[in-house]
């Protein structure tokens, strides 16, 4: 491998490790139990530990203990159908940062200009593991139905930041080798780089910028070897 990919492996490996990016949650997109932070119409923002139900979200506030968030079952606030029904309260927000591990494909790619030849865009089979720091929102409010039924709506999206490194296929052309072989085949290249995403419920989407590594004899002579573009990200989390 390269120089420039291991130290693009140096820059990510701080990231794994990194104390702001919290504990792995297994469900992202809904709304389960797990320790959160909120905000308030009324409070500052601080850590809860959330026990969700049916028809009401019991919020607990969180306290450390030994480096380790604990839920306080002798403060808590339980969020009912009845109370948006009597008080008509704001709606409530929860966060969750938590390492991000997805499947992500760049159907898209945007070579820049190289030497006399222009501009390219590229459609190559690719897929990479994304690994990143990932911040997700819940939005909380009960909507009343005509018929006075209050229904529970959690609006969820989600941002995140990281890199990414997998295999893509990509179209070798004596041109593109400066005229060096005079056969065209498909190369195995290496993709990496970073990206950042986007969630709103289960789609991911965001821009990546990467470059591609040719992984056979001819790389000294390819063109792009190495060289950055821009791409469009799409993403499947699974963790």
């Amino acid at each position: 491998m390269n120089k420039k990919l291991s130290i693009f492996i140096l820059v990510l490996a701080p990231l794994l490790i990194s104390p702001g990016c919290g504990i792995l949650n297994p469900s992202k997109i809904k709304l389960t139990d797990g320790l959160y932070k909120t905000k308030t119409p009324h409070e500052p923002k601080q850590n809860v530990y959330l026990v969700v139900k049916e028809d009401t979200i019991t919020s607990y506030k969180a306290i450390k203990v030994n480096k380790t968030y604990v839920a306080d079952t002798g403060s808590y606030n339980r969020i009912t159908f009845s109370d948006y029904k009597k008080h008509k309260l704001q709606p409530y927000y929860f966060s969750l940062t938590t390492f991000d591990f997805d499947v992500i494909t760049i159907p898209l790619k945007y070579r820049f200009p190289v030497k006399e030849f222009p501009q390219q865009l590229i459609t190559d089979y690719n897929g990479s593991l994304y690994i990143g720091c990932r911040t997700d929102i819940y939005h909380v409010s009960y909507e009343e139905s005509p018929l006075k039924i209050y229904k529970r709506d959690v609006d969820h999206f989600a941002f995140t930041c990281g890199g990414f490194v997998g295999l893509d296929a990509c179209n070798i052309k004596p041109w593109t080798m400066g005229n060096k072989i005079d056969i065209e085949y498909t190369g195995a290249c290496i993709e990496y780089g970073i990206a950042a995403l986007i969630g709103i419920q289960e789609l991911t989407f965001g821009i990546a910028v990467g470059m591609d590594y040719l992984a056979d004899r001819n790389h000294s002579y390819w063109i792009y070897q190495n060289k950055p573009w821009l791409g469009l990200a799409l993403g499947l989390n699974i963790n």
